[in-house]
């Protein structure tokens, strides 16, 4: 049987914004359970993998809305499926529809195992999924994009303090919640007006630290976010418009 796995979910309070579109953080959190609950199943969970001593990250997202964003008590299915390993990354896709099939959100990531001690890269060849792969993909010709971005002039800067509620059970900030850092601030791209997110995740951000953020336009007019701690780029996004 191919590896894919789809589940209903609830788009309930907490998922939406003030427009009752869901958030940009809850695409990704119902992308992170989907692939945690799949992963569980083909024995390469949390758990599984704490121990070998290891830890999934991702380090690069795509999210692309290709029809209307689920609103709040809205029902969705959600499903995701791996791809055969690269050398050392592993790619993951994602999507939703709605109750009658069509399709709303596609999502790929690329993710990678870190030692669960000294938080480095660990190459692992008993870590795989297995061979009757789901081949289907929204993404034939994917590549991860590079994320180099230089703030403009007129650049929008503040501060965020991580706090117990933005972390996971590895310790550190959850990624999904890095797009709630920007949504809080209301700045940029309306929900309802997102095409395609990109983010690059480059450093873990742990409990109380501070996140020096910043935002500006490019020369595409797409919404553009660094945020850094201690001078160090921990995460970039871009937003693109319909």
């Amino acid at each position: 049987m191919a590896i894919i796995d789809t589940r209903k979910f609830l788009i309930h309070a907490s998922f939406v914004g003030d427009s009752d579109f869901l958030r940009p953080f809850a695409i990704l959190d119902l992308f992170q359970d989907e692939a945690s609950v799949h992963a569980d199943i083909l024995h390469l969970g949390y758990n599984d993998m704490l121990k070998k001593n290891l830890l999934w990250i991702v380090n690069y997202q795509e999210i692309d809305i290709v029809g209307e964003l689920p609103k709040y008590t809205d029902e969705v299915m959600v499903s995701t499926w791996p791809h055969r390993r690269n050398r050392l990354d592993y790619v993951r896709e994602y999507d939703i529809k709605d109750m009658n099939g069509n399709l709303l959100v596609t999502g790929i990531a690329s993710w990678f195992t870190i030692d669960s001690t000294t938080r480095k890269l660990v190459k692992d060849d008993n870590v795989s999924f297995g061979e009757e792969y789901y081949e289907y993909t929204n993404y034939p010709d994917f590549k991860r994009r590079k994320v180099n971005l230089t703030p403009t002039d007129d650049a929008i800067t503040w501060d965020y303090q991580v706090t117990y509620t933005d972390l996971d059970h590895n310790g550190h900030m959850n990624n999904a919640k890095y797009l709630d850092v920007i949504y809080n601030r209301h700045i940029g791209t309306p929900i309802n007006k997102i095409k395609k997110i990109i983010i690059s995740f480059s450093h873990e951000i742990k409990f109380g630290e501070i996140i020096n953020m910043t935002y500006f336009r490019n020369e595409n007019n797409d919404s553009c976010y660094i945020g850094k701690v201690n001078d160090i780029e921990c995460f970039s996004v871009i937003m693109e418009e319909k």
